[in-house]
């Protein structure tokens, strides 16, 4: 039984760490002062022909996901004209091929004719939070170098993980 909790931390934490995120804001910046946010541009990159989901279930799932996550973070959804935030995100694959030769240490020294090669799809979900003047106030970056089965886990996680830090409570000012 242990060894099926440990094999299945593994592959959870070899899944975690395919997946590179970054999460940039000014940390002095004040949040406090966001109440409503909206949603403005999605953008789907993935090739029409390589889609495997129907475009409206991936737009649901992400605005779903990042409309829960704000509302628990305190913020009510608008309407973008009054909304003091702006959300728009960028979500898709491209797929990828990686190509290496394979040189002496690989074959036959010298022998530079052979490669190596593996194809791959590289998931990208950006995410943006800008004030109604344009300014970027937090962004998620998060990419795969493989395509999940389970999207919308994957979406529930990036954003997750990407609003983490992200706080309407004021910060506490240090005593002098």
């Amino acid at each position: 039984m242990t060894f099926r909790i440990l094999l299945f931390l593994f592959v959870i934490s070899f899944s975690l760490s395919a997946q590179g995120l970054k999460v940039e804001y000014d940390k002095n910046h004040d949040f406090t002062q966001y109440k409503t946010f909206a949603f403005g541009e999605g953008e789907i990159i993935t090739p029409k022909e390589e889609r495997t989901v129907k475009d409206e279930d991936l737009q649901k799932w992400v605005r779903t996901s990042i409309a829960e996550e704000l509302k628990e973070k305190g913020l009510q959804e608008a309407d973008s004209s009054s909304a003091d935030l702006i959300v728009s995100y960028v979500i898709g694959s491209l797929n990828r091929r990686d190509v290496e030769q394979l040189g002496p240490l690989g074959q036959t020294p010298g022998d530079n004719s052979r490669t190596w090669s593996r194809d791959y799809a590289e998931g990208s979900f950006i995410i943006d939070l800008n004030e109604r003047n344009k300014k970027r106030v937090w962004r998620i970056n998060a990419s795969t170098n493989t395509a999940s089965s389970d999207q919308s886990r994957m979406i529930d996680q990036v954003v997750g993980e990407g609003f983490k830090k992200f706080s309407l409570k004021p910060k506490k000012s240090k005593k002098k």
